[in-house]
């Protein structure tokens, strides 16, 4: 008889224990969302998530501690991301937000209003407004019980102006240009160099990674040096003209020359290809 209750006894306090196991917090994950349609399903209680659904959100590695801003390493997100976490218990399923018995979120200092029936905690990455500016180092912390984590993100607006030296004002400099018009004489298909332009235009990030660029341009042509003993260089023309900026990776635009000489030339509209500084990073495997 005794033997029984002391069995009954280690029954119960193993359910407890159990229970008690159950009811914490054991895992917190971080998703960033990239698509309002893969962040439906992903808030869904069972998620049918397709492979290309898997392409649009990542989860973030986060840290009992704060992992210093490493670009080499660090993400990227843009302004019309989203933050999703969600809260898992021992038994591996996703807690309801009320079962937390503490829980804080704050993204870049500011702590955000939670649905407390929901079984998820939902960040609009739009809603940090003008601060922080773009470019910034945004910091992410999530404790939930006795779990804490956190980490830094670098945080980007969807457009933004070019930024030569940090200026913002949306000029840059594309160099290494050349332009023709494909047109075949005697010699061949004449190509003129343009080793420096500058230019005015705004970036479209389209994804953390990649940007889209347009610009409008004016670049100018250096001939041979004709006096030697002088050893002079002479502008033959400048040219005006718009320019589609690949991640910096390429360039292709279209100008108009503008001939500097005294001689009348019939100088013809011409296709700019250039070859921008960042294809090395390629090749680098960055």
């Amino acid at each position: 008889m005794v033997t029984r209750r002391i069995l009954k006894l280690l029954a119960v306090i193993t359910v407890l224990n159990c229970v008690i196991f159950a009811g914490d917090v054991n895992r917190i994950s971080v998703l960033l969302v990239k698509n309002e349609k893969v962040l439906s399903k992903i808030i869904s209680d069972t998620p049918k998530l397709s492979k290309r659904d898997s392409s649009y959100f990542v989860e973030l590695p986060f840290d009992s501690n704060f992992v210093k801003y490493d670009s080499k390493s660090t993400y990227t997100v843009l302004d019309d991301n989203y933050l999703v976490f969600l809260f898992y218990n021992g038994s591996n399923e996703r807690m309801l937000l009320k079962d937390i018995k503490k829980l804080r979120l704050t993204v870049f200092a500011k702590t955000f209003d939670l649905n407390y029936e929901a079984k998820y905690a939902l960040f609009e990455l739009n809603k940090l407004g003008s601060k922080p500016r773009n470019n910034s180092v945004v910091a992410v912390e999530a404790s939930a019980d006795t779990i804490k984590q956190s980490r830094y993100i670098l945080y980007k607006n969807s457009s933004e102006l070019y930024s030569a030296f940090g200026n913002g004002y949306g000029f840059w400099f594309p160099v290494n240009m050349y332009a023709t018009n494909f047109k075949r004489t005697e010699d061949g298909v004449l190509f003129t160099a343009m080793p420096l332009g500058i230019a005015w235009g705004a970036k479209w990030n389209t994804s953390s990674d990649f940007y889209l660029g347009g610009s409008v341009v004016f670049s100018w042509t250096i001939a041979s040096a004709r006096d030697d003993v002088k050893n002079s260089f002479f502008v033959h023309d400048i040219a005006v003209g718009v320019l589609i900026d690949l991640r910096g990776w390429i360039y292709l635009g279209y100008a108009y020359p503008i001939n500097l000489t005294n001689r009348p030339e019939g100088l013809n509209n011409q296709f700019v290809i250039g070859i921008g500084t960042d294809i090395s990073k390629i090749f680098a495997g960055k």
